[in-house]
């Protein structure tokens, strides 16, 4: 088949991209929290985390490890823009990408933390209240919870 200038359609950034096709991301079966859940973990075992864990509980999704993923190689301006870009990670592979921008995009609520430190991703303070408390472990060096929102 011959495509046309016609043919190529610019997406915009990264939000309208993901949502208008998120089958690329996520394959033939649409956005799903396991999936986000896998590739947090992935990414941490990959920048060197030796334990992960999740939890499936009270509708939060969380992943937590005993590395802090988002600091590893990079700046402080970087990792806040993983929750708002789509972000290649050639670790993890060729076209690869980085998952916490899919947190943001398809969660109501969403907070991740370090020690010492909290950042409220979706829904401020109130919509994540006692969430950090409830998962934080001695041994976690980051976490994040998100509850799972999709609407097509």
């Amino acid at each position: 088949m011959k495509y046309t200038r016609e043919d190529i359609q610019v997406l915009g950034g990264t939000e309208p991209l993901i949502r208008r096709r998120p089958e690329m991301f996520f394959g033939s079966s649409g956005p799903n929290p396991e999936r986000i859940m896998c590739e947090l973990v992935l990414t941490a075992l990959v920048f060197g985390a030796t334990r992960t864990e999740t939890l499936v509980r009270d509708g939060w999704y969380v992943v937590r490890a005993d590395l802090d993923w988002l600091a590893v190689g990079s700046s402080l301006a970087y990792r806040s823009q993983l929750w708002t870009q789509l972000r290649a990670c050639p670790e993890l592979g060729v076209n690869a990408c980085r998952y916490e921008v899919m947190v943001k995009l398809f969660s109501s609520a969403a907070v991740t933390w370090a020690p010492g430190e909290v950042e409220y991703i979706v829904g401020g303070r109130e919509a994540v209240a006692g969430i950090v408390d409830a998962y934080e472990a001695d041994w976690c060096r980051r976490g994040v919870a998100f509850k799972f929102s999709y609407g097509h």
